[in-house]
């Protein structure tokens, strides 16, 4: 199924290199003008934002369910609160907002499992449980006593990999000729 997604992927990425697009792009950058930070941005947003993140750290929690059904759930909950549920299925930012960061927040809800019982809570835990099985770092509830300085390294390199990628997307955000 994958594969079969990849294939499909490859050939839009290919359509839209081809494909010219005679629109030009304006200047976004004007002289003496403070450019404005795109975190302002989701300020509108931040109690999607935080409540999607709670849902995907819930959701994620539960053993078997993955990003998807966090998503869906995160989704639906938001269309729930809005002032505007018509809105949603047509990009609504609210929608969008809730249902990515429930996809980012059931990454840690999982880890919780993988690390503490041993049991992988989605798909990609368990590949990274297999990673793990081959160093020699056995998840499970002795992973605490018997290896603290692998799991302390693997949270710690979660915490620095998010600030990265915060920074990151920043900096390509700000090297953006749309922006």
């Amino acid at each position: 199924m994958a594969v079969l997604i990849g294939l499909f992927a490859i050939g839009e990425v290919i359509e839209q290199l081809v494909a010219v697009d005679a629109t030009p792009i304006p200047d976004a950058t004007v002289k003496g003008a403070i450019p404005r930070l795109p975190l302002l941005d989701l300020w509108p947003l931040r109690w999607s934002l935080i409540r999607g993140t709670a849902v995907g750290l819930a959701v994620g929690g539960l053993a078997g369910a993955g990003a998807t059904v966090s998503s869906f759930v995160s989704y639906g909950l938001e269309k729930q609160v809005s002032k505007t549920p018509e809105l949603f299925g047509k990009g609504h930012e609210g929608g969008l907002v809730a249902s990515e960061s429930s996809v980012n927040g059931s990454t840690g809800g999982a880890m919780v499992h993988l690390l503490c019982l041993g049991i992988p809570g989605s798909a990609a835990t368990a590949v990274m449980m297999g990673a793990f099985l081959l160093h020699g770092i056995q998840p499970g509830p002795l992973l605490f006593t018997k290896q603290p300085v692998e799991v302390y390294t693997i949270i710690a390199g979660m915490i620095i990999v998010n600030f990265v990628m915060i920074l990151w997307a920043l900096w390509l955000h700000s090297r953006s000729p749309r922006s």
